[in-house]
C-alpha cells in the first residue's frame, strides 16, 4: 500500500517558498534570454546624419523605411548584448561617413551587397578610421572600406580597420586608399585576424604595415590579395 506523507506546517512553508524561488528563477531567466536575443538590424539608407539631430536614423525598427543607417545599426547593435547582424544588403553605393562610427564593442556581423556594390568611406568631420574593433567578435563581408585616415588620433593604427584584441573575420571585401602610421589597412594588436577573399590594397602607413600591422595575435590570409600597400620603414 502506499504511504501519504504528511509534512509539519512549518516545512510546508519552505516548500512553498523554495517552489516559488525556482519558478521566480525560471521567470529572470527567460526574460534575459529574450533581452539578450540576437537581433538584425537593416541598413535601409546610405547617408549618415547626426543621430542628435536626427534620430530617426537610428531607429532600426522593421516598422519604418529610411529608420536605419550604418550608425544606427552599430549603436542599436552596441546596446543589445546579443550576437547581433547589420544587414547593409538592401543598399548600395556609397556611405559617405560625417564623423567616427561608434566602436564595435559587441559581437557583430556586418553583411553587405559586395564589395563593388557598397564602400563605407571617410568623407567629412576631420581624421578618423572606418572600424574600430574593440574586444569582441566582428565578422565583415561584402563592402569597400576606403579613405581611413586617423592621423591625427592618439592612437594612429589601422586606417581601415583596428582590430584591439578582438577576433575579426573579413570575407568578400576590399580594404583600400587608407592611411595610417601603422597598419595603413588594418591593424590588429593582441587579437586574431581572418582575410578570405578579399583584396588589401593602395593602403600607406607612415612607419609600418602598409596593408596589414599585426602583433601578439594570429593572422590568417586565404585566396586574397595584398598588394600596392605601401610603408615608410618596413612590412609594406
Amino acid at each position: 500500500m502506499g504511504r501519504t506523507l504528511f509534512l509539519p506546517p512549518s516545512l510546508k512553508i519552505v516548500a512553498a517558498a523554495v517552489a516559488a524561488f525556482l519558478v521566480w528563477g525560471l521567470v529572470l531567466a527567460y526574460a534575459s534570454s529574450l533581452a539578450h536575443a540576437a537581433t538584425t538590424y537593416i541598413v535601409d539608407r546610405t547617408d549618415d546624419p547626426d543621430l542628435s539631430t536626427t534620430p530617426t536614423a537610428g531607429a532600426c525598427t522593421a516598422a519604418a523605411a529610411d529608420d536605419c543607417s550604418l550608425r544606427g545599426a552599430i549603436t542599436a547593435a552596441n546596446a543589445n548584448a546579443g550576437d547581433d547582424t547589420i544587414d547593409l544588403l538592401g543598399v548600395s553605393g556609397t556611405v559617405n561617413l560625417t564623423g567616427a562610427l561608434p566602436d564595435l564593442s559587441s559581437n557583430i556581423e556586418i553583411k553587405g551587397p559586395g564589395a563593388d556594390k557598397l564602400t563605407v568611406r571617410r568623407n567629412t568631420g576631420g581624421d578618423y578610421r572606418i572600424f574600430h574593433v574593440t574586444f569582441s567578435v566582428v565578422s565583415i563581408s561584402g563592402i569597400t572600406i576606403s579613405n581611413g585616415n586617423p592621423v591625427s588620433a592618439v592612437e594612429d593604427f589601422g586606417g581601415g580597420i583596428e582590430n584591439a584584441g578582438g577576433t575579426l573575420t573579413i570575407t568578400n571585401s576590399t580594404i583600400s586608399g587608407n592611411t595610417a602610421e601603422f597598419g595603413g589597412g588594418i591593424s590588429s594588436n593582441s587579437g586574431s585576424v581572418t582575410v578570405t577573399n578579399s583584396t588589401i590594397s593602395g593602403n600607406t602607413a607612415e612607419f609600418d604595415g602598409g596593408g596589414i600591422y599585426n602583433i601578439f595575435g594570429p593572422l590568417t590570409v586565404t585566396n586574397s590579395t595584398i598588394s600596392d600597400n605601401t610603408a615608410c620603414c618596413s612590412f609594406g
